[in-house]
């Protein structure tokens, strides 16, 4: 199998020390989020959209992210700026990259990773 650094078209390709590097802010200072949306245009009427971010009180801190590894963008909240990627396939690339890393959210990128990768068939078996 091809490491995914080198055949997926969504991210840049990323050292491992890059990959170590993102995991660490992750768990330190991330958040992955599945948000359950309404959805009309959808088979079912919902969609469940994955966000990961990470938050930072300095833009330099996170303003490379998105240059470096292709993915997400920076938005400024009130007094942090975060780093956010909403794309769904953006998403399942980063965490591919970074789940080797992760300690603290291991649990929490496997998840994503499941949640990211499953086809929703109906809306009482989604989550089974």
């Amino acid at each position: 199998m091809q490491d995914l650094a080198e055949v997926n078209p969504v991210g840049k390709p990323l050292s491992e020390v890059e990959r170590a590097y993102l995991a660490g802010l992750l768990d330190g200072d991330g958040a992955i989020m599945a948000l359950i949306e309404r959805h009309s245009e959808k088979r079912f009427g919902f969609r469940v959209r994955l966000e990961i971010n990470v938050t930072q009180f300095h833009r330099e801190d996170v303003a490379w992210i998105p240059e470096q590894t292709g993915v997400g963008y920076v938005r400024r909240n009130s007094n942090t700026f975060q780093w956010v990627v909403r794309d769904q396939q953006a998403a399942l690339w980063l965490l591919h990259q970074i789940a080797p890393y992760t300690r603290t959210k291991r649990n929490q990128v496997a998840l994503a990773i499941q949640i990211l990768t499953r086809s929703i068939t109906s809306k009482v078996t989604c989550w089974k």
